[in-house]
């Protein structure tokens, strides 16, 4: 018995074809494209290269277009519904394996950028060096130059001292060997002896000949500009050897002073004296 034809059976088409004809006039544009695309590179019972296993529906099917490889939507983490909102984006779908090359190209091409920037940080700093060493040097130079002033105005100091201290020693040297005008012959300092033509009263008056004149007369001949020279006389100061020899210098001069204007009283009253003598005896 023959058995008749199975009219049934149809024959076996590409499923993308059969399913959604990539010519139909009104799907758009680009799902035209991406399923004609499909149509040509992919067959029925394609392998997914995710799992390996055989893509039997092609609602399952994901193709990248950068590599091709074909990918159940489910192996690449779509369901079938957020698949079906990719719309004209499953055109330019990519695999992870090329989003990650895309990705490192990227990545790459930053640090190229920030490297970049960091080269011209580095100049900018070796820049900052060289000008902080050059002033480093130029300021060194003028404390070079400073300390040297420094020590040649402490040396001349150092030099006033020493001269200011020599004349002041010599100063007093000479005052020691001087006698004093009240005891010219320097033996009985403690009882000077009286000026010429004076004798000195147990009250402490000046007998000047045959006239009683009071002591503090002949002292008031003194000048009024000597109270000026002492208030003029250096400071003072204990620990600092300049004020010191500049005070015993002051002192030395003031001292001269007086003493000339000592001498000259002196003459006064030895002249004036004579001139009493003189007086009495022809008289």
């Amino acid at each position: 018995m023959t058995r008749p034809p199975n009219t049934d059976l149809k024959p076996k088409h590409h499923f993308f074809t059969e399913a959604v004809p990539s010519c139909h006039p009104k799907l758009p544009i680009g799902i035209r494209v991406a399923f004609s695309e499909l149509s040509t590179t992919m067959s029925n019972g394609d392998t997914c290269n995710t799992c390996s296993k055989t893509i039997d529906n092609q609602r399952d099917a994901a193709l990248c277009s950068s590599c091709s490889s074909i990918h159940h939507i489910a192996c690449v983490g779509y369901t079938p519904e957020a698949w079906s909102k990719e719309g004209q984006r499953k055109a330019q779908w990519k695999c992870a394996t090329c989003k990650e090359t895309i990705r490192i190209k990227t990545d790459v091409s930053a640090l190229v950028q920030k490297q970049k920037k960091l080269e011209e940080n580095l100049s900018l700093f070796d820049k900052k060096i060289s000008d902080i060493r050059e002033a480093f040097d130029i300021k060194f130079e003028e404390l070079k130059t400073l300390q040297t002033q420094n020590m040649d105005e402490v040396r001349a100091e150092m030099n006033k001292i020493i001269q200011a201290y020599e004349t002041v020693n010599a100063k007093l040297s000479a005052i020691e060997k001087k006698p004093s005008i009240h005891d010219p012959t320097g033996v009985n300092s403690a009882n000077p002896a009286p000026l010429p033509g004076q004798s000195t009263l147990s009250d402490g008056s000046v007998l000047y000949m045959d006239a009683k004149i009071p002591a503090t007369s002949y002292y008031s001949a003194i000048p009024h500009f000597l109270e000026d020279k002492l208030k003029n006389l250096p400071k003072f100061r204990e620990h600092d050897d300049l004020s010191i020899l500049q005070f015993l210098s002051g002192l030395y001069d003031l001292h001269m002073i007086a003493e000339k204007i000592f001498h000259t009283n002196s003459r006064t009253c030895r002249d004036h004296s004579k001139h009493q003598i003189a007086s009495t005896s022809f008289g």
